[in-house]
């Protein structure tokens, strides 16, 4: 670990901690080393961001994390553009060994760097588990498995997951104020919410609001009257109309952590 950015939500101290619990498991689950995968996708849980304070300034954009028994951590971004994501990384992480990879920004191809890294620890022919196996493009899992052929490769998931549900009271305000920012755009949503108003004019409501108040993203799935739920940008010139039964709920993240607030409204005079 190097010294804390000024940037980064946790000290190196508490990555550390993180980094370890993680590593105290590899032997129990008789693995040699582990990849953690991360997309930036909500359902992912962020794992390669807990572990080392880095995302991707580009959203849906991989970067992944090696540990061995001993070594590591070693953390992998794409270049993005210009290296902006690289220097991103280097601003709000701890983790000393950072690995930019700049053959392609969106699709990186790592094999080299982590057999490289691999060669240089005590891994030979073990087991590599792979945390993020369900996010991970078969392209990269196939290159993995012809360049350690002699070893096992296993899917870890839920392994990093695992580690994360004891959580510290430095998490403590980030929870909290991703409760409250999914209010505030659930509160502006539904003051948007009448006959005749357009439901994407309350989506962008919801979201701006949240984002103001200081949300990094604010997710938002509702239906509304004969509308089917599905994720709120896609709405189209749909309005409310007298009658409709709205069901939203909006979930917006704060350095990483994640808010819900789920509300039902009732559009004019509804019957029994």
């Amino acid at each position: 670990m190097k010294d804390t950015p000024t940037d980064a939500d946790f000290n190196a101290a508490e990555i550390g901690q993180r980094v370890q619990r993680v590593r105290d498991q590899l032997r129990g689950r008789g693995l040699d080393a582990l990849l953690v995968f991360d997309s930036d996708d909500p359902l992912a849980g962020g794992p390669v961001r807990y572990l080392t304070n880095h995302y991707n300034i580009i959203a849906a954009v991989p970067s992944a994390l090696l540990l061995t028994r001993s070594g590591g951590p070693v953390l992998f971004v794409t270049d993005a553009f210009q290296g902006c994501n690289v220097a991103w990384a280097r601003k709000l992480s701890p983790i000393a060994d950072i690995k930019p990879c700049p053959q392609n920004a969106f699709v990186p191809d790592w094999h080299a760097q982590i057999l490289e890294e691999l060669a240089g620890t005590e891994f030979a022919s073990g087991t590599l588990g792979v945390d993020g196996l369900s996010h991970t493009p078969h392209s990269w899992l196939d290159g993995r498995r012809r360049g350690l052929p002699s070893a096992r490769i296993v899917d870890a998931a839920g392994l990093v997951h695992s580690t994360q549900l004891s959580r510290a009271f430095s998490e403590e305000p980030y929870i909290r104020k991703a409760a409250e920012l999914s209010k505030i755009g659930m509160d502006a949503f539904l003051a948007t919410v009448k006959q005749g108003a357009r439901q994407a004019d309350a989506v962008a409501n919801a979201r701006h609001a949240a984002a103001h108040a200081g949300a990094e993203q604010a997710v938002l799935y509702m239906g509304a009257g004969e509308s089917p739920w599905f994720w709120g940008d896609v709405r189209g010139d749909e309005v409310f109309t007298e009658g409709d039964i709205v069901g939203v709920e909006v979930s917006a993240r704060y350095h990483g952590y994640y808010g819900q607030v789920c509300r039902t409204m009732l559009v004019g005079n509804v019957s029994e």
